[in-house]
Protein backbone atom coordinates (compact mmCIF):
# COMPACT_ATOMS: atom_id res chain seq x y z
CA UNK A 1 0.00 0.00 0.00
CA UNK A 2 1.32 3.55 -0.78
CA UNK A 3 1.73 5.92 1.58
CA UNK A 4 -0.04 9.02 1.19
CA UNK A 5 2.68 11.48 1.56
CA UNK A 6 4.24 9.46 -1.03
CA UNK A 7 1.18 9.75 -3.27
CA UNK A 8 0.87 13.31 -2.38
CA UNK A 9 5.03 14.14 -3.16
CA UNK A 10 4.05 12.56 -6.79
CA UNK A 11 1.74 14.57 -7.79
CA UNK A 12 2.80 17.50 -6.68
CA UNK A 13 6.07 16.89 -8.75
CA UNK A 14 4.16 16.41 -11.97
CA UNK A 15 1.70 19.58 -11.62
CA UNK A 16 5.45 21.35 -11.38
CA UNK A 17 6.74 19.54 -14.36
CA UNK A 18 3.56 20.53 -15.89
CA UNK A 19 3.32 23.76 -14.98
CA UNK A 20 6.98 24.18 -16.55
CA UNK A 21 6.13 22.95 -19.65
CA UNK A 22 2.84 25.58 -19.79
CA UNK A 23 5.16 27.67 -18.85
CA UNK A 24 7.65 27.13 -21.58
CA UNK A 25 4.92 27.68 -24.27
CA UNK A 26 3.69 30.84 -22.80
CA UNK A 27 6.90 32.33 -22.90
CA UNK A 28 7.34 31.36 -26.32
CA UNK A 29 4.38 33.23 -27.31
CA UNK A 30 3.83 35.83 -25.20
CA UNK A 31 4.25 38.06 -28.04
CA UNK A 32 1.31 37.17 -30.14
CA UNK A 33 -0.51 37.11 -27.08
CA UNK A 34 0.14 40.67 -25.65
CA UNK A 35 -2.33 42.17 -27.71
CA UNK A 36 -4.89 39.21 -27.53
CA UNK A 37 -8.59 40.78 -26.77
CA UNK A 38 -10.70 37.98 -25.60
CA UNK A 39 -13.70 39.11 -26.37
CA UNK A 40 -13.30 39.66 -29.87
CA UNK A 41 -11.05 36.22 -30.37
CA UNK A 42 -12.32 34.18 -28.11
CA UNK A 43 -10.26 31.06 -29.78
CA UNK A 44 -7.10 32.97 -30.29
CA UNK A 45 -5.64 32.01 -27.03
CA UNK A 46 -6.10 28.44 -27.62
CA UNK A 47 -5.04 28.17 -31.22
CA UNK A 48 -1.76 29.83 -30.80
CA UNK A 49 -0.66 27.83 -27.18
CA UNK A 50 -1.99 24.80 -29.65
CA UNK A 51 0.30 25.83 -32.22
CA UNK A 52 3.51 26.45 -29.99
CA UNK A 53 2.60 23.30 -28.20
CA UNK A 54 3.23 21.28 -30.96
CA UNK A 55 6.17 23.20 -32.58
CA UNK A 56 7.27 22.09 -28.86
CA UNK A 57 6.70 18.85 -28.82
CA UNK A 58 4.47 18.69 -26.01
CA UNK A 59 1.91 16.68 -27.47
CA UNK A 60 -0.11 16.38 -24.15
CA UNK A 61 -0.84 20.23 -24.19
CA UNK A 62 -1.66 20.60 -27.42
CA UNK A 63 -4.29 18.05 -27.28
CA UNK A 64 -5.90 19.97 -24.29
CA UNK A 65 -5.80 22.89 -26.19
CA UNK A 66 -7.22 21.61 -29.09
CA UNK A 67 -9.85 20.00 -26.95
CA UNK A 68 -10.52 23.45 -25.67
CA UNK A 69 -11.38 25.22 -29.49
CA UNK A 70 -13.58 22.18 -29.82
CA UNK A 71 -15.77 23.68 -26.73
CA UNK A 72 -15.43 27.11 -27.73
CA UNK A 73 -17.18 26.36 -31.37
CA UNK A 74 -15.03 28.91 -33.20
CA UNK A 75 -13.43 29.37 -36.80
CA UNK A 76 -10.00 28.31 -35.98
CA UNK A 77 -6.37 27.33 -37.39
CA UNK A 78 -5.46 24.40 -36.51
CA UNK A 79 -1.13 23.53 -37.29
CA UNK A 80 -1.25 19.49 -38.24
CA UNK A 81 2.64 19.42 -39.09
CA UNK A 82 5.29 22.13 -39.76
CA UNK A 83 7.75 21.98 -42.71
CA UNK A 84 10.22 24.12 -40.73
CA UNK A 85 12.48 23.44 -37.50
CA UNK A 86 12.63 25.51 -34.74
CA UNK A 87 15.87 26.24 -32.39
CA UNK A 88 14.77 24.44 -29.19
CA UNK A 89 17.69 27.33 -28.10
CA UNK A 90 14.92 29.88 -28.94
CA UNK A 91 13.74 31.77 -25.66
CA UNK A 92 11.38 34.43 -27.31
CA UNK A 93 10.78 37.04 -30.22
CA UNK A 94 10.48 40.63 -29.47
CA UNK A 95 8.06 42.24 -31.47
CA UNK A 96 7.18 45.98 -31.94
CA UNK A 97 9.48 47.23 -34.55
CA UNK A 98 7.87 48.42 -37.71
CA UNK A 99 11.12 47.62 -40.13
CA UNK A 100 13.82 45.34 -40.03
CA UNK A 101 16.73 45.65 -36.66
CA UNK A 102 19.98 46.75 -37.51
CA UNK A 103 21.81 46.54 -34.54
CA UNK A 104 21.03 45.06 -31.04
CA UNK A 105 22.70 45.35 -27.18
CA UNK A 106 22.65 44.23 -24.08
CA UNK A 107 22.97 45.82 -20.90
CA UNK A 108 26.22 45.45 -18.68
CA UNK A 109 23.59 44.02 -15.82
CA UNK A 110 22.03 41.63 -18.20
CA UNK A 111 18.34 43.20 -17.50
CA UNK A 112 18.03 45.24 -20.83
CA UNK A 113 18.22 44.26 -24.79
CA UNK A 114 18.37 47.89 -26.83
CA UNK A 115 17.91 47.71 -30.40
CA UNK A 116 18.11 49.97 -33.49
CA UNK A 117 15.03 49.80 -35.98
CA UNK A 118 14.97 51.05 -40.26
CA UNK A 119 11.54 52.11 -39.03
CA UNK A 120 13.80 55.72 -37.01
CA UNK A 121 13.42 54.13 -33.52
CA UNK A 122 15.11 52.57 -30.92
CA UNK A 123 13.71 50.32 -28.23
CA UNK A 124 14.53 48.88 -24.81
CA UNK A 125 13.16 45.85 -24.20
CA UNK A 126 13.19 44.01 -20.38
CA UNK A 127 14.93 40.95 -21.20
CA UNK A 128 13.95 38.61 -18.59
CA UNK A 129 9.94 39.56 -20.16
CA UNK A 130 10.82 40.30 -23.60
CA UNK A 131 8.12 43.32 -22.49
CA UNK A 132 9.17 46.88 -24.28
CA UNK A 133 9.83 49.40 -21.68
CA UNK A 134 10.74 52.16 -24.10
CA UNK A 135 10.62 53.44 -27.41
CA UNK A 136 12.98 56.60 -28.30
CA UNK A 137 11.78 58.23 -31.05
CA UNK A 138 13.61 61.47 -32.49
CA UNK A 139 15.99 60.50 -35.31
CA UNK A 140 14.84 61.37 -38.71
CA UNK A 141 16.21 58.31 -40.28
CA UNK A 142 17.17 54.47 -40.20
CA UNK A 143 19.44 53.79 -36.56
CA UNK A 144 22.07 51.65 -37.72
CA UNK A 145 23.52 51.32 -34.22
CA UNK A 146 23.23 51.15 -30.70
CA UNK A 147 25.57 50.94 -27.92
CA UNK A 148 24.89 50.82 -24.09
CA UNK A 149 27.64 52.84 -21.68
CA UNK A 150 29.83 50.62 -19.42
CA UNK A 151 27.40 52.40 -16.66
CA UNK A 152 24.33 50.91 -18.23
CA UNK A 153 22.66 54.56 -17.58
CA UNK A 154 23.02 55.85 -21.18
CA UNK A 155 22.17 54.67 -24.43
CA UNK A 156 24.10 55.57 -28.22
CA UNK A 157 22.40 55.24 -31.12
CA UNK A 158 23.94 56.37 -34.68
CA UNK A 159 21.44 57.17 -37.60
CA UNK A 160 21.31 57.53 -41.00
CA UNK A 161 20.20 61.00 -40.72
CA UNK A 162 23.89 62.01 -39.47
CA UNK A 163 23.52 62.32 -36.01
CA UNK A 164 24.26 60.29 -32.57
CA UNK A 165 22.30 60.50 -29.91
CA UNK A 166 22.37 60.01 -26.09
CA UNK A 167 19.82 58.67 -23.85
CA UNK A 168 18.59 58.11 -20.21
CA UNK A 169 18.08 54.10 -20.33
CA UNK A 170 16.00 54.25 -17.31
CA UNK A 171 13.62 56.54 -18.64
CA UNK A 172 13.95 56.85 -22.09
CA UNK A 173 14.95 60.75 -22.58
CA UNK A 174 17.00 62.26 -24.67
CA UNK A 175 20.56 63.02 -23.17
CA UNK A 176 22.45 64.85 -26.05
CA UNK A 177 22.22 64.90 -29.77
CA UNK A 178 26.12 65.12 -31.47
CA UNK A 179 25.77 66.48 -35.00
CA UNK A 180 28.87 66.93 -37.34
CA UNK A 181 29.21 64.12 -39.63
CA UNK A 182 28.15 64.67 -43.34
CA UNK A 183 26.81 61.11 -43.63
CA UNK A 184 25.10 58.58 -42.40
CA UNK A 185 26.65 56.85 -38.88
CA UNK A 186 27.23 53.53 -39.51
CA UNK A 187 28.34 52.36 -36.17
CA UNK A 188 28.56 53.70 -32.62
CA UNK A 189 31.24 52.56 -29.59
CA UNK A 190 31.39 53.82 -26.07
CA UNK A 191 35.14 53.57 -24.65
CA UNK A 192 35.44 51.43 -21.06
CA UNK A 193 35.23 54.39 -18.92
CA UNK A 194 32.35 55.79 -20.49
CA UNK A 195 33.60 59.02 -21.10
CA UNK A 196 34.12 59.04 -24.70
CA UNK A 197 31.77 58.03 -27.51
CA UNK A 198 33.32 56.59 -31.28
CA UNK A 199 31.15 57.04 -34.69
CA UNK A 200 31.95 55.50 -37.89
CA UNK A 201 30.38 56.59 -41.12
CA UNK A 202 30.22 55.12 -44.36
Amino acid sequence: MRRPWISLLSRTTELDRTSARCFRVFQRECHRLREWNPELEPNRFAQQFLFRALTLGETRLAENAERRLTDLAHPALILRWRTLSESPALVRILVGHQDAVSSVAVSPDGRYIVSGSKDNTVAVWDLETGTPIHWLTGHQAAVNSVAVSPDGRRIVSGSEDSTVAVWDLETGAQFRRLTGHQAAVNSVAVSPDGRRIVSGVR
